[in-house]
């Protein structure tokens, strides 16, 4: 599965403009009234050191939302939906005016309600999801204003349907009886939209979502209707419009989608007034010619030029006379060069008409029969009414032939049926006043469109094969792992959803579930208070504590601290991908990767009494892992929220917990120091596995640096032994190169940070010769014949130069080779 999603939403540049002027008067007073308490959950209960479920510590909540008896090995998607609905029974998603705040509203775009999701509903639910939880964990008065375009239109069409399953037609029921099978139909179907949604997690406030039939937002279409027609921007007038039959209504350019068709072109003889002569004209549509009102050429054109001026009689209208007029625009190529015109029925037409006086006929009804104009022929589908006109043409000698032609058909997107462009009496909007205003604000800058580059109703199709169910991938990746797939491709640019990336985002979930497992299975005991009381004392807001952490743990505080400030910036400028970047890198390379793992020699010795080193590593991992969840809560809302539950002792539900902090120390000069030690174990494990030394065997080792450097680094042999699986009763520290340096392998970490790896630790010697000597004489052959085959003049002359030049470059290659082995050797003996 792989497929490209053109990012095309637009955002305020700032929360005060995301925000829905009718709201409290469509949609229920904003106020106090609705607002919302937040209470704790209840005690929470501290985890013992033995391996338990992650959910089964979380608050005692009567519903039992996030327990489980026995330990998952992975966060189960099954989880999602329970989660979403105990979040929605909290109230939650409804806006909480205590913290008192500028409100945060987000009308949401309403997809088709007969419809059913596709990614592009996902990209915009996600993209929307993030800014609202991000905001609400603000502090600020949130409203997710819920959209379902509950398509009065397409719902019409599906309800006449299900009618004429019955043998019921519309027409034959009054507009009561069909609002109340309509009203029915919804109850029962009209919520599997608003169900996808929430099943991508979006957090909207449910109880304002209304229905088309509402009275509110009838009362809503008045009103605007009125205001608009008193400002002059709503008026009525005859224009050519799309029209559908079926559905009795028009419709705009956006719902009318055009088709490659097979069908057939008609060639059919005009007589000219008072000549023998005739015009061959070639239409697709010979229906329509009840409304021509002209026949044109290319006045360029010498077959037809001396006819121009003249009259034309229409087959099958009694002899009704029209004008034969030069248009530069006919296509001489196409069919025979003669174009009718028939402005009734065609947009081209239709401006043409307008522009040179001529009068327009309808040959139609509004139900896609043939009218009066018609004669003969009134009361027949225009399907219908073709092949009979064609037939009598036939009979009349005035039908030349009719081949194969490929047809571009206009086609509605909702009911499928072939759009007839027809003039009819409508209700317009004027447009140019309200695009002026629109282009004002975004040059005043009231108004951003990010990225400013932003470029172009791609469109999801399935023509373009990138009509993805959202709902199928749910099911195999999680909510979450699609969610930050989609957020990660937010840079105004297509994003390839592929395959690997969902994988690798349901990885990314398993290891923040992985990791959350391990802090809660090293936690204290739930009856150790005094434990639980030093941990929960460190609050990490001062410079005092955190630069008197050691090394690691002001690593990985500092490194923390200047990631909430980073991403805390990018959410308000909504460079969501650069949020999850930052978010993924610092959880996985650095807390996950380096902190855990160094955290483990502390924890080992957790049980002795009053170890000190133990408790602090144990609140670093807690304080850290909870703003994680907290950072990434937007982007995965359902794991976080799950691994949230399972902390001890927190205050609110995770989704209205507030935002971190972001001005918080950090100790430069701890992040530079934990670099360097990095960097050393880097080498030694590189060296490690270049000498292929078995991952459990514990080495020996120097390290030689200046004595700044080695003090920090020896506080922190334990880590480094560790991460290095260095044998630490045999790790030295000094600011000179060891007397074993020639038996031993020397490693350059950084700018003074040197180490030795003795190598009688790391390999068998008397083995190790032997393999390289064996490497050695096998290399030598190889080299030797690159060598011959160099040397000879023939190769040299004869060979082309691309191959002689690959040649060299081998043999210059194998003899480094053998010169690294030789000196290993040579070192080892």
């Amino acid at each position: 599965m792989s497929m490209m999603l053109s990012l095309s939403a637009s955002y305020c540049s700032s929360s005060s403009r995301l925000f829905c002027p009718f709201s409290s008067r469509l949609f229920g007073p904003f106020s106090s009234r609705n607002s919302l308490i937040f209470f704790p959950h209840g005690r929470r209960i501290p985890l013992s050191r033995t391996p338990r479920n992650l959910s089964a510590v979380a608050p005692e909540q009567e519903n039992g939302v996030f327990k489980s008896p026995e330990i998952a090995k992975s966060f189960d998607f099954a989880s999602e939906e329970r989660i979403y609905n105990w979040w929605e029974s909290q109230g939650y998603f409804r806006p909480n005016f205590d913290r008192g705040s500028d409100p945060f509203v987000i009308p949401m775009p309403p997809p088709n309600v007969t419809g059913s999701l596709h990614m592009g509903h996902a990209m915009f639910v996600t993209l929307e999801d993030i800014m609202i939880r991000y905001n609400r964990m603000k502090g600020k008065p949130t409203l997710w204003l819920p959209g379902t375009d509950h398509a009065g239109i397409a719902t019409q069409l599906v309800v006449e349907r299900m009618l004429a399953s019955e043998g019921i037609k519309r027409t034959e029921m009054n507009r009561d009886e069909f609002t109340k099978r309509v009203w029915q139909w919804k109850e029962k179907y009209g919520g599997t939209i608003t169900n996808q949604i929430k099943r991508l997690g979006a957090s909207c406030d449910w109880s304002r979502e209304h229905f088309t039939l509402d009275e509110q937002l009838s009362q809503a279409v008045v009103e605007a209707f009125v205001r608009l027609h008193e400002k002059g921007l709503i008026y009525q007038g005859s224009y050519m419009v799309n029209w559908s039959p079926t559905l009795q209504t028009a419709v705009s350019d956006l719902e009318v989608e055009y088709s490659e068709e097979s069908g057939y072109l008609y060639y059919i003889k005009y007589r000219v007034a008072g000549r023998s002569d005739f015009l061959t004209v070639a239409t697709t549509r010979p229906e329509t010619l009840f409304g021509d009102v002209a026949l044109a050429v290319n006045p360029e054109d010498d077959r037809y030029s001396k006819f121009i001026g003249m009259m034309a009689i229409v087959p099958q209208t009694f002899g009704r006379h029209v004008p034969i007029i030069a248009n530069k625009l006919v296509d001489k190529d196409f069919g025979t060069g003669v174009l009718k015109i028939s402005p009734g029925h065609d947009h081209d037409d239709y401006l043409l008409a307008r522009k040179l006086g001529l009068p327009i006929l309808n040959v139609m009804n509004k139900d896609g029969t043939l009218n009066d104009v018609t004669g003969l022929y009134s009361g027949l589908d225009r399907f219908d009414g073709r092949k009979k006109l064609w037939a009598e043409l036939e009979e009349t000698g005035l039908a030349v032939k009719k081949e194969p032609h490929m047809l571009r058909v206009p086609r509605s997107q909702r009911g499928g049926e072939v759009i007839e462009p027809l003039v009819s009496k409508q209700w317009f909007v004027s447009m140019e006043p309200l695009a002026e205003k629109a282009l004002q604000a975004v040059e005043k800058r009231e108004l951003t469109i990010i990225p400013e580059r932003f470029e172009k109703g791609r469109k999801m199709s399935k023509t373009l094969g990138n009509v993805v169910d959202p709902l199928d991938t749910i099911k195999e990746f999680g909510t979450d792992a699609l969610r930050f797939t989609l957020a990660l491709g937010t840079a105004g640019q297509d994003l390839n959803l592929s395959t690997e990336r969902l994988t690798s985002n349901k990885a990314f979930t398993n290891k923040l579930w992985n990791a959350g497992k391990f802090i809660l299975q090293n936690l204290p005991n739930e009856n150790d208070t005094s434990a639980w009381e030093k941990i929960l004392s460190y609050k990490f807001d001062s410079e005092g504590i955190v630069f008197n952490l050691p090394l690691p743990e002001c690593w990985v505080v500092s490194k923390l601290h200047l990631l909430i400030e980073s991403v805390s910036a990018s959410y308000e400028k909504f460079y969501f991908g650069e949020v999850g970047r930052e978010i993924y890198d610092f959880f996985w390379a650095d807390f996950a990767d380096w902190y855990i793992e160094a955290s483990k020699g502390r924890l080992y010795h957790s049980g002795v009494e009053g170890n000190s080193v133990a408790s602090v590593a144990q609140a670093v991992l807690l304080y850290t892992f909870e703003n994680i969840l907290k950072v990434l809560h937007p982007f995965m809302p359902f794991v976080t929220e799950e691994l949230w539950q399972a902390l001890p002792y927190r205050k609110h539900a995770l989704i209205v917990s507030p935002w971190p902090e972001t001005q918080l120390p950090r100790n430069i000069g701890s992040i530079k120091k934990f670099e360097n030690l990095q960097a050393l174990v880097r080498a030694i494990r590189n060296a490690r596995a270049e000498y292929s030394v078995e991952p459990a065997k514990r080495i020996s080792a120097s390290v030689v640096a200046n004595k700044e450097v080695i003090d920090y680094i020896a506080e922190e042999r334990e880590v480094l032994a560790l991460l290095s699986r260095l044998d630490l009763q045999n790790l030295e520290f000094t600011d000179s190169s060891p007397g074993n340096a020639d038996q031993s392998v020397h490693l350059v970490a950084g700018e003074g940070l040197e180490a030795y790896l003795p190598l009688a630790d790391m390999v068998d010697i008397s083995a190790e010769i032997e393999r390289l000597s064996k490497r050695l004489s096998k290399m030598q052959k190889e080299y030797d014949a690159l060598k011959s085959k160099l040397n000879s003049p023939q190769f040299v002359e004869k060979a082309p130069e691309a191959v002689v030049r690959g040649v060299r470059e081998k043999a210059t290659e194998a003899e480094e080779k053998i010169n690294l082995t030789k000196k290993r050797l040579e070192l080892l003996k």
